[in-house]
């Protein structure tokens, strides 16, 4: 077993400006953790210094620290992935909401025992120990989306990092030990504080012994990734009564309905998408891959995938993006190729963004990259068939009655998020399903 503990200092000079993944000279130099048990009873000992602060003075906190990491992320020579997407994040309003959603209404129930009128008795939300998250690399932003809510919670908290982009996340908590809250009463909360209650650790995919003894440490197992990743995370061994939340392989699309089609908003619509399409290069779940179009409003689909194109060449000035890895300009490359005589292809001269038109009937085979298919359907209702529990969020552009009677047949068929055009990739709750705070904590009654 070689389980490595990365250090926030060793990380730092060691990142090639031109990359956030995890390095062999990294590795090289980084210490392996001889006893994970002793290591993790310190880790629960540091996050007991949590348990002590209230709800409030934690959201008040990763508010503060929003301004550094914009500077950080200004700062480097590479800016840290998903910094601009954390701004709005951390924002306190946001996290107050994303608490309110697991803990019944009432961040209170985290600091005491408050009472829950609807049981007659008073309940409290305690952190369930030790949360291990297992991260995907595709989109680092996620990471720190899922550490923020175990510290929130007041759990310990492990953080498997993945070798891409595996040192953004580092890179954010470095900045975040360097805050300091200070408050009018001459109290406050130390950036180490919060840090101390996290350790950062790797290990290769394929080390059984490494990913067992994190999984046997673990009250709460959090897994990211591919269907291959979390499976193999589920059947490692366990603590009896642990908790698992698994956010599998999902992907997303758009419907567009006849009435959105207007001369007046159609421009804007397709703005809305292609912003979409490209935040996170539809990398994450819900990104969407392909927009089906009604027929029979003020624009054809043909036009609005022109539309669209447009769009894309926009969005890629406010949102650049990276140069493609081989094998994704090849898949892009390959599919421009296919459809060139089978449907219509607007593309950029690189691989940065392409818009497929095609007259077939069914669901898409995603490809990623900006890769976006429109495809017609004479009403919305024949886009359901498509839907399945492997879709996770629909980006609909339907008016009223026909948007709800969308919305109950994709919950009928697995779908868990059904969003505006424009807001699919925001991050909110409940997602996959689930409330993510209600399951790192466990509820105390007392009558």
């Amino acid at each position: 077993m070689a389980l490595i503990r990365i250090d926030l200092d060793s990380a730092a000079p060691l990142r090639q400006a031109a990359s956030w993944d995890i390095g062999d000279d990294l590795l090289s130099v980084s210490g392996r953790i001889a006893d994970l048990e002793v290591e993790t009873s310190r880790l629960r000992e540091n996050a007991l210094a949590l348990g002590g602060l209230s709800a409030s003075t934690l959201l008040d906190f990763f508010d503060g620290c929003r301004a550094r990491l914009g500077v950080a992320g200004r700062s480097q020579e590479s800016s840290i992935p998903g910094v601009a997407y954390l701004y709005y994040f951390l924002a306190r309003s946001s996290l107050r909401r994303l608490l309110e959603s697991g803990l019944r209404g009432d961040i209170r129930h985290l600091d005491g025992f408050s009472r829950m009128e609807s049981l007659g008795k008073k309940v409290m939300a305690m952190p369930r120990g030790l949360v291990t998250h297992w991260l995907a690399g595709n989109v680092p932003a996620l990471g720190l989306i899922s550490l923020v809510q175990g510290l929130l919670t007041k759990n310990a908290n492990i953080i498997k990092l993945p070798r891409r982009n595996g040192l953004a996340l580092p890179a954010v908590f470095r900045e975040i030990r360097g805050f300091d809250l200070k408050t009018g009463w001459g109290s406050g909360l130390s950036g180490k504080t919060v840090v101390d209650a996290v350790m950062f650790v790797y290990c290769e995919p394929g080390d059984s012994d490494a990913h067992a003894a994190l999984s046997r440490e673990s009250d709460v197992r959090v897994a990211w990734g591919g269907r291959e990743a979390v499976e193999s995370i589920t059947r490692l061994p366990r603590k009896p009564g642990s908790e698992d939340v698994i956010f599998g392989p999902r992907y997303s699309l758009a419907v567009v309905g006849r009435e959105a089609l207007s001369t007046a908003g159609r421009d804007k619509l397709a703005e809305k998408l292609a912003l979409d399409a490209s935040v996170f290069d539809q990398r994450g779940c819900s990104s969407p891959h392909a927009a089906f179009v009604e027929r029979g409003g003020g624009m054809s689909p043909l036009e609005f995938a022109r539309a669209l194109a447009s769009a894309m060449a926009k969005t890629l000035k406010r949102v650049p993006k990276a140069a493609a890895e081989p094998g994704d300009a090849y898949a892009v490359a390959s599919v421009r190729a296919a459809y060139t005589l089978t449907g219509e292809v607007f593309s950029s001269a690189g691989t940065e963004w392409t818009v497929v038109y095609s007259e077939e009937r069914g669901p898409v085979q995603a490809c990623g990259s900006r890769v976006v298919f429109v495809r017609p359907v004479d009403h919305v209702r024949d886009a359901a068939e498509f839907l399945t529990p492997e879709v996770q969020t629909v980006g609909l552009a339907l008016g009223e009655p026909r948007r709800t009677e969308f919305a109950l047949m994709a919950a009928a068929r697995g779908v868990s998020r059904i969003m505006p055009v424009g807001s699919m990739s925001l991050y909110d709750y409940p997602w996959d399903g689930l409330f993510p705070i209600d399951r790192l904590v466990r509820w105390v009654s007392l009558e």
